[in-house]
């Protein structure tokens, strides 16, 4: 990003500051809270799904009688199940909880506009 642009945005940052007055700090903590909350629900949903998989893949070791030759329609459904939604939820989750700060702002720009 160049500096022009980065002023532009500086500038732009501070007109919807002051359009917000004291809102903005009234209501900082809860946007904060509230991106903690929705990182925890996508490991919460990461962990849901992850469950489900291994579920599914026991039942497919019992369909097939063998760890090796579970080859069956449970057991590639639990895999890709699994693996892309559980990687989805995680990758979404734990944006969340490392910078709880973009999440805050970005909601609290939602609100402004």
């Amino acid at each position: 990003m160049n500096p022009e642009n980065t002023t532009i945005i500086a500038e732009k940052l501070e007109e919807l500051i002051a359009a917000a007055g004291s809102k903005v700090e009234q209501a900082w903590p809860y946007l904060m809270k509230q991106a903690y909350v929705e990182g925890w629900c996508w490991i919460g949903v990461t962990v849901f799904v992850l469950c489900i998989a291994a579920i599914m893949l026991v039942l497919a070791i019992k369909e097939t009688g063998d760890m090796e030759e579970f080859t069956g329609p449970a057991g590639v459904a639990a895999l890709i199940i699994g693996g892309f939604m559980g990687l989805g939820a995680i990758l979404a989750g734990i944006p969340h909880l490392l910078n709880p700060e973009y999440y805050a702002i970005q909601d609290l720009l939602n609100i402004v506009k």
